[in-house]
């Protein structure tokens, strides 16, 4: 029996096995030609996988290049020849609606895999089946109080900022997603800080910034608060009016490692930020296949 939970997003993938073992790694990914040196081969194609690639950064999952660093990640989990009884895999509420979407991307991730690391060293495995998840939505099985009543969903990610309006089920009616997510808000803060510091800063010391915040002068820290608070309501609030959310009568749930690193900004009373929400999308997917093995 092997049974294993994948988020793979973009700019990281994140993996809950059977055991509960949790796996993080980045999924930075680009098709490179054959025998270039620290290529992955996965199938007939080769691949430069992980950070300090630059690679194309798409919303759609439903992609070979998806399945390479689905596939990339498998590889030291799963031993030759072995069958992984399920995987079971995240897609953005944007692409889940459609059954379209959700039979192709099990048409795309199930069946016979080859891997090749760096090394020369293959492995052939074989995924028996693919079940799909709502991303976003799942992550509210790891507090299923939040469920009895309606509340506006946002999920901010790597790249992606999504949010939906859930009464039970999220709503496809009330549904906005943007490449607005955390990734952006450290190139655009990077921009503004070498603006008003007069010196270089980029992307990765602009996140490094924001972590160690406290630390820094105060000068600093209104240029950061200034960039926060605009961001956040022309990126968040603004985009929540437009699909009927109304801070009066609806309650705001936050997941995603964007939650986490906003917190400090996201100060209010009528927001819950999920516990550990930066797993909380493959842990509520988990909950869910596991409760599902268990009804068959």
């Amino acid at each position: 029996m092997c049974n294993i939970t994948i988020d793979a997003g973009n700019g990281n993938i994140k993996i809950i096995t059977e055991n509960n073992k949790k796996i993080i790694d980045c999924s930075n990914i680009k098709e490179v030609v054959k025998d270039t040196f620290g290529a992955w081969t996965i199938g007939d194609k080769s691949y430069l996988i992980g950070a300090g690639v630059r690679g194309k950064i798409s919303t759609n999952k439903i992609t070979e290049t998806r399945k390479a660093v689905i596939a990339r990640m498998l590889y030291p989990l799963v031993e030759d020849k072995q069958t992984i009884d399920c995987l079971n895999v995240l897609m953005p509420l944007s692409l889940y609606f459609s059954k379209e979407n959700k039979d192709d991307m099990i048409k795309l991730l199930s069946g016979s895999y080859k891997v090749t690391n760096p090394d020369g060293h293959s492995k052939s495995f074989k995924v028996k089946s693919v079940d799909i998840y709502p991303e976003s939505f799942s992550s509210l099985f790891v507090e299923p109080e939040l469920l009895k009543k309606p509340c506006y969903l946002v999920d901010i990610g790597n790249f992606d900022l999504s949010m939906t309006y859930v009464d039970r089920v999220p709503s496809q009616d009330k549904l906005h997603t943007d490449v607005k997510g955390m990734a952006i808000v450290y190139k655009e803060l990077s921009r503004v800080l070498t603006s008003k510091l007069r010196k270089t800063i980029d992307e990765g010391n602009a996140k490094l910034m924001l972590e160690k915040y406290d630390n820094l002068q105060e000068d600093v820290r209104t240029v950061i608060d200034n960039f926060m608070k605009d961001y956040i309501q022309t990126n968040i609030y603004d985009r929540l009016e437009e699909i009927q959310y109304d801070s009066i009568i609806h309650s705001l749930v936050l997941t995603g490692g964007g939650a986490v690193a906003l917190k400090r900004w996201l100060n209010d009373d009528n927001i819950t930020i999920l516990k550990d929400a930066l797993w909380s999308n493959v842990e509520g997917a988990k909950v869910v296949a596991t409760r599902k093995k268990g009804a068959k």
